[in-house]
Formats: C-alpha cells, structure tokens, sequence
C-alpha cells in the first residue's frame, strides 16, 4: 500500500511540476511577442499555482523585470522586486532583485539607497562582490562624494581579488576623482602613475587624455596642447580629440600662455 502511495506521490510531483513549467513557458511566449499584461497574468499562475516551485521565484523576477525593463513603470518594478526578497528569499532571484533595486535607485539619484543595496550583495563570490564594489564606488563619484570614491577605488586596488588586468582601469577612475574634484596636480600625477606603469595598455590613452585636461585646467595650456597632438593617430575618437585641440589653440590666441603668468 506504501509502495502504491509512493508512486501516486511521484506522479502528481511530476504532473505539476510538468504543468508549472508549461504555464511558465506560455509566459515566456508572451512576453516574446510583447504581450506584457498576458505575460504577467501568466507568471502571476505560476505563482499562484504552483508556489513551492523554482519557477514562481522566477516568475515574479519576470514579473519586475517586465515592470522595470518593458513597461518602464518604476514603482511596481520595486515593489515587485521587493515581493521576490520577501516571499523567496534564499533564491538566487532575491539577490538579482536586490541589484536591479539598486540599479533603479542609481536612475532616480537616490545613490545612498544603491549603495546600501549593493553593500548586501558583498558577500557574492569574488567576481560579483568586485563588480559590486566598483559601482559603489561610482555611486559615490555621482553624489559628487570624490573623496569617499577614491577611498573605494583604493581598496578595490588592494584587494588581492582584484585581476592584475583590471588594475589599471580602477587607478584611472581614482585619478579621475582628482579630476572631478578640481584638483588638477594630483589628478596630472595620478593620470602620469596610469601612463607610466601600464603603456602598452588601453586605458593609458584615456590616460593621456585626462592628463591633457587637467594640464588645461592647471593653466598649463601649452603642455596640455602637446599632450593632445601626441594623440593624434592613436585616441579612439578623434572627432572629440581635435575639437579639444582646437579649443586648446583658441585659449592660447587668446592671450600670452597662462603658465607666463603664474
């Protein structure tokens, strides 16, 4: 009698769980063909129907995801994220919710709320926790808090999680907090640091980029103006490179160099 109850037990598992993924999948068409209301309907069975199911976690991740990414429609895609934290909360869609909440809270310039929401994701494995760290530290860099930044990227550099390859990247962004913040002779040695111990890579063009500005910001129009035409050939858009060429050129005709006057 046990072994007969066992095997009805199983069929019915399998017969819903056949039937949650055949009324997720109906969603998933949906929500293919645009069909936004249908689709959301549809999770919304999965969820109802089938609770004890991986997919009704997924199905109310779609559900926000839709609200958030489709229809555009801010508050219910948070409170719909906010349903996926609380009702699923040791899903991996919980902590999804988490960050597509901060990323939402970032849009709407409530960066202390992304922050605090991506300081909970830090306990990911070292490749998310890095990412997560990094836009912490570009949410500081959006408050206009350079300072606090700086101190992020300088950990973030530390950090024996850190690839060698994005090293020189993380010192960029700390060198453009020098310049944000307005102070030109720390942001010109930073931005020297980045050129001279990584030449060959990438991002010292946009190095030599931002060591040109803030030379121009320093008052130091005519070095700025050599560092600029030494990118010719070489920057990536080159459209921006010459306008700034020429803007440099303009400052100079318009009186004796600033550097004579210091």
């Amino acid at each position: 009698m046990f072994g007969v109850l066992l095997v009805l037990l199983t069929i019915a598992c399998g017969c819903s769980s056949y039937r949650a993924n055949d009324t997720f999948e109906a969603a998933e068409r949906s929500l293919a063909e645009g069909n936004y209301a249908e689709a959301i309907d549809g999770y919304n069975k999965v969820i109802s129907g089938f609770p004890g199911t991986p997919l009704a976690a997924r199905s109310q991740y779609r559900i926000a995801t839709v609200y958030n990414q489709m229809m555009r429609d801010r508050p219910r895609a948070l409170e719909a994220y906010t349903t996926v934290r609380y009702m699923y909360p040791k899903s991996p869609e919980a902590r999804l919710a988490a960050a597509d909440m901060a990323g939402i809270y970032s849009l709407e310039g409530d960066h202390k709320k992304a922050i605090e929401e991506y300081q909970a994701l830090l306990d990911a494995p070292p490749d998310q926790s890095l990412k997560y760290r990094r836009l912490i530290a570009g949410e500081y860099v959006k408050m206009n808090d350079f300072r606090q930044a700086r101190i992020e990227y300088e950990e973030i550099a530390a950090s024996s999680d850190l690839p060698p390859e994005l090293l020189p990247r993380i010192l960029f962004d700390k060198a453009g907090t020098y310049y944000m913040a307005g102070e030109s002779g720390k942001a010109i040695d930073a931005f020297d640091e980045v050129i001279r111990k990584y030449p060959s890579d990438p991002v010292a063009l946009e190095a030599r980029f931002g060591k040109g500005n803030a030379l121009a910001e320093a008052g130091r129009v005519s070095e700025a103006l050599v560092v600029m035409k030494g990118l010719k050939g070489e920057y990536p858009n080159e459209r921006v490179l010459e306008k700034r060429i020429e803007w440099l050129k303009n400052r100079l005709k318009e009186g004796p160099d600033e550097e004579l006057g210091r």
